[in-house]
C-alpha cells in the first residue's frame, strides 16, 4: 500500500463518519526493520474545525485509529467503534494502547452531554450489531455508567465489572 492509498483509505473513513477533511498536516511511517518496508502510516489531518489522528495498517489495509477532535464544543466526538474500527468492545487496546486515553476522553465528553444531546448522539451513532464486535447495549450498560475511582470506564468496557 502506498502513502496515497493510505490517505485515500483515511479519507473514505472520514466521509463515512461525516468528518470534514482539508489536508494532511503530518505523516509518519513505521517501518518493519527487518524488511525496511512500511508497516503503518500515521497522519495528522486538519479538518478545518479540528484535527484527526489516524493510523493505517499497510498489510491489512485497515484504518486502525481515527480520533477526531473537533474545536467546536457543540460537535460530537466519534464513538469508540468509529475511532477504533478494528477494536471490539473488549479489546485490550482500551487498556494498553492509544484507545485507553481516547476512551477516557470520550466517556468524559459523553457524560457531559445533556439528556437531549445524548439522545441525538445515540440516534446518530448506533452501535454495530454484529455479535462478534460486542457493542450491543453499549449505551445502556456502559456509556451511561459513571466512571469512578473504583471502577473506571475501561473496567466496564473489558467486562471486568459486573
Amino acid at each position: 500500500m502506498s502513502e496515497n492509498d493510505a490517505i485515500a483509505l483515511a479519507k473514505a473513513h472520514a466521509a463515512l463518519w461525516a468528518v470534514p477533511w482539508h489536508h494532511v498536516v503530518k505523516t509518519e511511517k513505521t517501518l518493519v526493520w527487518w524488511y525496511f518496508c512500511v508497516e503503518w502510516y500515521s497522519f495528522t489531518i486538519d479538518t478545518g474545525d479540528g484535527r484527526v489522528d489516524t493510523s493505517i495498517h499497510v498489510e491489512s489495509g485497515t484504518v486502525n485509529r481515527f480520533e477526531y477532535y473537533p474545536t467546536d464544543p457543540k460537535a460530537f466526538l466519534l464513538p469508540l467503534w468509529a475511532a477504533y474500527p478494528t477494536y471490539t468492545s473488549v479489546t485490550m487496546g482500551w487498556r494498553q494502547s492509544y484507545g485507553e486515553q481516547y476512551i477516557y476522553t470520550w466517556h468524559s465528553f459523553y457524560r457531559g452531554l445533556s439528556e437531549e444531546a445524548k439522545a441525538v448522539y445515540r440516534r446518530k451513532y448506533r452501535p454495530p450489531t454484529d455479535e462478534e464486535r460486542c457493542w450491543q447495549g453499549f449505551y445502556e450498560f456502559i456509556a451511561d455508567v459513571p466512571a469512578t475511582g473504583d471502577h473506571p470506564i475501561t473496567e466496564f468496557i473489558i467486562g471486568r465489572v459486573p
